[in-house]
Formats: structure tokens, C-alpha cells, sequence
């Protein structure tokens, strides 16, 4: 049994529920009552305490406060991804754990405490470019957060991922609840795992209400202009018969990009045409008027997982198969 167990049979959001079983933070009453009746339901046992990497030449194990975690960043910076590796800071620094954070985009970032395997977990946030892989590294238990580019397995470690394919079915849902008989995917970005999963989401839920769904995606040689690839899809998009009367962009930094297209063809969001967009991101959403209904990631609940996960790793070891978390997404207000 795992927190995510006691969540649902307490009714209760995951990271509520993994403050009230650690006693991090305040949880009400009713919540601390009902997390501990899911936990007796449940049988839940909480995870032991992590154990320390052994030295090759010793038996020795390292005391908890000496343990050091690698937060590494293999991605721009973003408000989305900030917001997750703040969480995973808050929980493993509430351990007692010692992070070792950095921002890799070559070899020349990447700590050497990590190259030489002098670390006792990682937590990476994408994905380690192969040419930073090693015999050292691979030793080191490990998490990674948020969907690979390239669907592959990751060579070790645990992953952590937002449920694409059900962020496409929330779009779909909500499209289809507006009235819309043709919708369409639109994305300015590459074309990415990711995107493919949420479009197979939208379209299977839009054809089963006997409705259409399209995806509309930018060239390779502009995908990386936000801008330019936005007035291609969008021009693309605009010359369609009949052309998707609701749209799905899979991002709200490529959604706000969309607004500036339209409006250049006086269209407006929310009368001309209806939009829904992705990860609920407040640095983008309060800059579009009127602001698209937006998915939620649950970026709390991928840091708690993905915290946990490491946490149980560093604790049994590297033997057990590898796993694939996937966390389901909200359309806060719309479809709780």
C-alpha cells in the first residue's frame, strides 16, 4: 500500500494526505481523522527511513543528515518547472536531506559530486542527455519528473509523469459540453510524445460523442518561434472547412503566443472561437483576455510522488523493476 492508496480511500488530495501521515504542515481535524481511518482500512505502513548509500570498501552507513539529494534541471526554466522542483525542495528539506541543485545544459554543469557518483540520489527534472551517461551514475538511485521527448524507457530510475492521454480527454470533454462538433489540437511546438498522447486523448473522446478532432502542428524549421509557428498553425487552422470551432493548445506560454495571432485576425477567444489550454500557469494566464479555462498538472502531487519514490528507492535498493507513475490531471471549476 502506498500514500496514493490511503489518498483515495480517504477521499483526500495526495499531498494533503502525505502532510497529515508526516505531520508537515496543518491539516484540519476532519482531514487528520479520516486520513488515520484510511490508514487502518488501508494497512498502510510508512516506508523506512531511507538508507544511506554503502562506501564499496566498508559496510558503514552515512547518518540521515549527511545524505546528500542531486535536484537536477534538465530543462529551460519555466514557472511550471520552478513550482515543482520548489515543492520537491520543501518536502526533502523537511527530511533533513542535503540538496545539491543545478540547472544542467552540458556536460560542464552537471556537479561533479553526481559524475563521480558521490551522491546518494537524484532527482532530475526531464531527462540526462546520454552524453552525460556513465557506469557512475547509473549506480545512483534515481527519479525523473515529467514526460520524456522521446517516449523511451529512461536507462534507469523511476519516472514521474502528468496522464497526457487523460489531459486530452478533459479537453475533449469540456469542448464537446460547449457544443463543439469539429475541435482540433492546436500546436505551435514540436511534435513531441506528449503532444501525440493528448491528441489520441481529445480524439477518442470527441469521436465517441460522434464529433471530429484535428491536429494541427507547425513545420520543423519554425516550431522553435513560438511566434512564427503560432501564425502558421493559426493560418493553417483559419483556412479549414469547416473549420474547428474549438481548439486544445497543449501549453498556456504557446496558448498566449495563439491570442496574439488572432487577434492580428480580429478574432477573439471566447466568442469567435473557444480555447482550452494546459498547466493552469497564473505568468501566462493573467496576460490573455478573456483567460482560457486551463488544465491542471497537479505539479504538488508529481513532487510528492516523485520525493516518496526516490525516498523508497534509496531505501530498497535498485533491483526492483522499474515503474512509470502517471498523475491525473484537474479542470479545476469544470470537471473536479
Amino acid at each position: 500500500m502506498t500514500i496514493k492508496d490511503v489518498a483515495l480511500a480517504a477521499g483526500i488530495p495526495y499531498a494533503t494526505t502525505w502532510r497529515a501521515i508526516h505531520r508537515r504542515g496543518k491539516v484540519s481535524q476532519r482531514v487528520a481523522d479520516a486520513v488515520q481511518s484510511a490508514v487502518a482500512k488501508t494497512g498502510y505502513r510508512a516506508s523506512p527511513q531511507p538508507r544511506a548509500n554503502r562506501k564499496a570498501a566498508g559496510t558503514s552507513t552515512v547518518s540521515k543528515a549527511s545524505r546528500k539529494i542531486a535536484l537536477l534541471d534538465f530543462r529551460n526554466a519555466t514557472a511550471l518547472s520552478i513550482s515543482v522542483l520548489r515543492s520537491v525542495q520543501q518536502i526533502l528539506g523537511s527530511q533533513g536531506m542535503n540538496l545539491l541543485y543545478a540547472h544542467v545544459v552540458g556536460p560542464a554543469e552537471l556537479p561533479t559530486a553526481v559524475q563521480a557518483g558521490e551522491v546518494d540520489g537524484i532527482l532530475g527534472y526531464g531527462e540526462l542527455p546520454d552524453a552525460l551517461l556513465s557506469p557512475e551514475i547509473k549506480k545512483i538511485p534515481a527519479v525523473w519528473m515529467m514526460t520524456r521527448a522521446d517516449g523511451c524507457l529512461d536507462p534507469w530510475g523511476d519516472r514521474v509523469v502528468p496522464d497526457n492521454r487523460r489531459i486530452g480527454e478533459l479537453a475533449g470533454k469540456y469542448l464537446v459540453s460547449k457544443g463543439h462538433r469539429h475541435v482540433a489540437l492546436l500546436n505551435p511546438g514540436g511534435d513531441v510524445l506528449l503532444i501525440r498522447q493528448r491528441f489520441r486523448g481529445l480524439q477518442s473522446t470527441v469521436r465517441a460523442k460522434g464529433c471530429t478532432a484535428q491536429l494541427i502542428g507547425a513545420t520543423a524549421e519554425v516550431a522553435k518561434d513560438a511566434e512564427l509557428a503560432s501564425e502558421q498553425v493559426v493560418q493553417q487552422w483559419s483556412a479549414l472547412q469547416p473549420r474547428p470551432s474549438g481548439l486544445f493548445i497543449p501549453s498556456d506560454r504557446l496558448t498566449e503566443a495563439v491570442y496574439r495571432q488572432l487577434a492580428k485576425k480580429n478574432i477573439q477567444p471566447g466568442k469567435d472561437v473557444e480555447i482550452i489550454s494546459c498547466d493552469n500557469d497564473p505568468e501566462y494566464l493573467t496576460r490573455m483576455q478573456p483567460p482560457p479555462p486551463s488544465i491542471e498538472l497537479n505539479r504538488q502531487t508529481i513532487a510528492c510522488l516523485a520525493a516518496e519514490r526516490l525516498m523508497w528507492r534509496m531505501s530498497e535498493g535498485m533491483k526492483e523493476p522499474q515503474v512509470v507513475i502517471s498523475v491525473r490531471p484537474a479542470l479545476l471549476g469544470f470537471f473536479d
